[in-house]
């Protein structure tokens, strides 16, 4: 696994979000449309929703420490941009 090659593209996704989001390449031809477009993300988030429903129901110890842990990602998140600026 080469660490770099993730996230040169991880920057490649966040800048090509940025440009959806500014409204560069609104007129540019799209070269894949998704199937039933409004409906599958709705079904993803929707199943998404259900598993992570069923793993805090099913197991609740494991499922506190899965969100102890991402919590845990704040304050990191937070030192880490105070030491970009």
């Amino acid at each position: 696994m080469h660490l770099g090659h993730r996230h040169r593209d991880a920057a490649g996704e966040a800048g090509d979000a940025q440009e959806r989001e500014q409204g560069v390449g609104r007129q540019a031809e799209r070269p894949f449309r998704v199937p039933l477009y409004p409906l599958t993300p709705i079904v993803f988030v929707a199943a998404a929703l259900l598993i992570v429903v069923n793993t805090i129901v099913v197991k609740p110890a494991q499922s506190a420490i899965g969100v102890g842990f991402a919590l845990l990602g704040i304050p990191a998140y937070r030192v880490w941009r105070a030491r970009s600026r």
